[in-house]
């Protein structure tokens, strides 16, 4: 199945915050629900969930009436004349604690329950926000969103009209996230490792310490030139890399080809200089290279990473250039980076953050992992 890219709203107009967005041909596993351990997340994840702040029914209007049977313990809830909080930018926020203390007591007393959270938008409310979905073992669906130190039932907005998986994350994979981000995938899992090599993905999140990157990945779609050049109408293709097959559109060949009605063309704007001059890729639209999606990943950022920074140009130079003056360069390129300084510090009103987490926006054409570590990463935002 192939999935297409989500607008990268933010990046292209500045004002809406980006969700993962390439060309990705995924293949959903078989299974109900894949697990992952927890041990390997706890080990680099920058806190840890933690007993969350609650109001209880007395601080809170009385609401006794509309109290939900599926509801978690009252106490952990406040009640909210609009149902809406006031700010999702609460920059020292305990959002990811309210949020799995709160998961704890829900599956506590409806085991079995599936979780996800997504980032909505109201005009009444300052900034993006996280909302916390769940199908209850009951087949009810619940929806909570964080205001400020106490979580609020959220029933308004997008949540009314998006079509929600019939499952989503099991309790153990939840509570396994090392962050918040857009988890609508009842088969997600975080990898702690990957093989080294070449991905094509999108940046979820990084660590604001600058450690650590997570990010979806996939292998890219190439084809010898030579081999491209001898391209005919009517043929079918399997590329190197992802593995995938597409026929040749007729009326196109050799490096003219395009696939699957003018979906996809061959280019070579991103392919690693390694294969420059040797390989033409596949690419799709605004010239995202195509990919089969193959999983996310929680991995390390060497400190000698090599970045290549196109938010050097979104970005206002003068503003990254004052605050190295007044800050000081770390010596670390990731930290040093326009994307991270930007996104962070000097540009940072749509960048949720959670954990010690901050939501990420870039494309990654590619991303280079080599001993467990991202040693090279190419950061594109179109």
């Amino acid at each position: 199945m192939k999935r297409f890219p989500k607008p990268i709203a933010l990046l292209l107009a500045m004002s809406l915050l980006a969700s993962a967005g390439c060309n990705i041909v995924h293949e959903t596993p078989t299974q109900d629900t894949v697990e992952t351990t927890t041990s390997a997340i706890e080990e680099i994840t920058t806190t840890t969930t933690t007993e969350a702040t609650t109001t209880t029914t007395s601080e809170a209007e009385d609401t006794s009436e509309d109290t939900d049977e599926t509801s978690a313990s009252s106490s952990d809830l406040a009640a909210k004349a609009d149902g809406l909080p006031d700010s999702g930018k609460i920059r020292d926020n305990k959002f990811y604690d309210l949020f799995m203390s709160f998961i704890d007591g829900f599956e506590e007393d409806y085991p079995g329950s599936t979780y996800g959270f997504f980032v909505d938008y109201d005009k009444d409310v300052d900034g993006p926000f996280w909302v916390l979905l769940i199908l209850a073992s009951d087949s009810t669906r619940k929806s909570y969103c964080a205001d400020g130190d106490k979580l609020i039932e959220y029933d308004t907005g997008f949540w009314k009209d998006y079509a929600v998986p019939e499952k989503m994350l099991s309790y153990k994979t939840v509570k396994s996230l090392p962050a918040l981000f857009d988890t609508r995938d009842p088969y997600l899992t975080i990898e702690k490792s990957i093989k080294d090599g070449y991905y094509y993905g999108d940046n979820i999140a990084y660590s604001e310490d600058g450690k650590y990157f997570l990010f979806t990945y996939g292998k890219g779609s190439y084809i010898k030139i030579e081999d491209a050049k001898k391209l005919k109408s009517g043929d079918k293709v399997t590329f190197e890399g992802s593995g995938e097959t597409f026929m040749v559109d007729e009326g196109t060949s050799g490096l003219e080809s395009t696939f699957e009605g003018e979906e996809f063309w061959l280019d070579d704007v991103y392919l690693p200089e390694e294969m420059q001059g040797k390989y033409m890729q596949l690419y799709g639209a605004s010239d995202i290279p195509e990919y089969k999606y193959l999983g996310t990943a929680l991995l390390p950022i060497s400190e000698e990473v090599e970045i290549y920074d196109g938010f050097a140009m979104l970005y206002s130079a003068e503003d990254i250039e004052e605050y190295k003056k007044t800050h000081g360069e770390t010596g670390n390129p990731f930290l040093d980076s326009a994307y991270y300084i930007g996104s962070t510090f000097t540009n940072d009103e749509y960048t949720l953050r959670s954990n010690g987490f901050a939501t990420g926006m870039a494309l990654l054409q590619p991303i280079v992992v080599k001993d467990g570590k991202i040693v090279r990463i190419n950061l594109s935002w179109t």
